[in-house]
């Protein structure tokens, strides 16, 4: 009896909630094993770290988690993604294998290179299918680069916005999230919107990335993916895809060994960094040595939040137990601080990129700070010590692009970070 392993793409924009929507059903998840491939533009595998951290609080030790680097400029990603579909496949042990895309492509750039797995997963009586397309929909950002403009009778022909239109024209499945930052107004004409666009499309809201468990899934009530869009190349006409420039979107890896002044960092967030893409990552503040930020900033808002400790601060009878999780804290290990580091991924455009770059240098310690020693770090003036500690309800400082996202609304207001839980 010939088995296949069901995949499920999830797709969207630099920033739409991808990972928050996975994590989610792996968090509610009881049944079987499942892998999850996420592609990222450098060799910071930030998202797959979060996925693995979750996946050893459930005690699910028997999930696969692979990160892919992915990049427009090296087309080796081609070879590799049909491999670790291949290795999953293979396997034999997944209910199910999800590919989170990365925010740069579209679903078919995806989708064309998979039939290459498909003769060794033959020649096994094995092979993977896509049953599912799910779309993540940022809808402060739909509203401002497709919606609001499409309302005032202005086509939107940047490379972005035909990459979103792109994204959710080949979804099965629909994910509007964000919702939480929408007025009711935006939402209707947004779900108006992405209906004309898709109508076959199953389309769920959510906030949060807290999204149906249905939404990854084998959907039920949406158009069935027909074989030829889950084999391009071999049945069908060839498909069009869309790949956002790699001059409109590189990465960068901030990388740095030593903490943020927590007053300059706060300075800078105020100011907003409208103009680069995406800013994702692990940052270390001079006043909490023990915790550790998650920073996220996007098009169309800014979040700061505790999301651990570093391992440094912990006991090593709390380290990871499997050899695997082990050999990743010694990666990034270096005496005097261990693991503690700022681990920022930047995407934009590279002169925008430099002077954040250059920015966020200048909210690192001076070297005379540096020697004045931790002790000294731990009173300086923080405004990030509103924010909770890990094991209690989550909370974050946030802030949406625009607070007031009615259909009359023309102008976005000042950027400014405000306490919300």
């Amino acid at each position: 009896m010939s088995l296949y392993l069901p995949i499920t793409l999830i797709g969207g924009f630099l920033g739409a909630g991808k990972t928050a929507v996975l994590q989610h059903w792996l968090s509610r998840h009881q049944g079987p094993h499942v892998a999850a491939i996420l592609m990222g533009p450098t060799s910071c595998s930030f998202d797959a770290n979060l996925v693995r951290g979750l996946l050893a609080g459930c005690g699910r030790s028997g999930d696969w988690v692979i990160d892919l680097r992915d990049d427009a400029t090296d087309p080796r990603w081609q070879e590799s993604l049909p491999d670790a579909v291949y290795d999953c496949s293979h396997r034999g042990s997944f209910e199910r294998l999800f590919v989170e895309i990365s925010g740069r492509f579209d679903v078919h750039s995806v989708l064309k290179v998979l039939p290459a797995a498909s003769p060794g997963l033959a020649d096994h009586g094995l092979r993977a299918r896509v049953d599912n397309v799910a779309t993540v929909v940022d809808a402060l950002d739909i509203w401002h680069r497709v919606v609001r403009p499409a309302l005032a009778k202005k086509a939107p022909d940047s490379p972005l916005a035909k990459l979103l239109v792109a994204q959710i024209k080949s979804a099965s499945t629909i994910i509007l999230n964000k919702c939480d930052l929408i007025s009711e107004d935006a939402r209707r004409e947004i779900s108006r919107f992405l209906h004309l666009i898709n109508p076959s499309a199953l389309l769920i809201q959510a906030s949060f990335g807290d999204a149906p468990q249905e939404a990854l899934g084998r959907p039920s009530g949406a158009r069935p993916l027909a074989d030829a869009m889950a084999r391009p190349g071999i049945e069908g006409a060839p498909i069009e895809t869309t790949i956002l420039p790699p001059a409109l979107a590189r990465g960068f890896l901030f990388d740095k060994r030593r903490p943020f002044h927590p007053e300059r960092l706060w300075h800078l967030c105020q100011e907003g960094w409208p103009h680069v893409l995406r800013t994702k990552g692990y940052i270390w503040l001079a006043s909490r040595m023990d915790l550790v930020f998650s920073l996220s900033q996007t098009h169309a808002g800014f979040s700061c939040a505790v999301s651990g400790h570093w391992w440094a601060s912990l006991p090593e009878e709390d380290w990871p137990s499997d050899a695997a999780g082990r050999q990743r804290v010694e990666k990034v290990w270096r005496e005097p601080f261990g693991d503690r580091r700022q681990d920022l991924l930047i995407i934009g455009q590279h002169n925008l990129i430099e002077r954040l770059v250059a920015m966020l240098g200048d909210c690192l310690l001076t070297d005379e700070e540096m020697e004045a020693g931790s002790e000294a770090w731990r009173d300086y003036p923080d405004p990030f010590r509103e924010l909770t500690e890990p094991r209690e309800k989550a909370s974050s400082l946030k802030h949406p692009r625009n607070e007031d996202l009615s259909i009359d609304s023309a102008v976005d207001p000042p950027i400014n970070l405000t306490d919300s839980s």
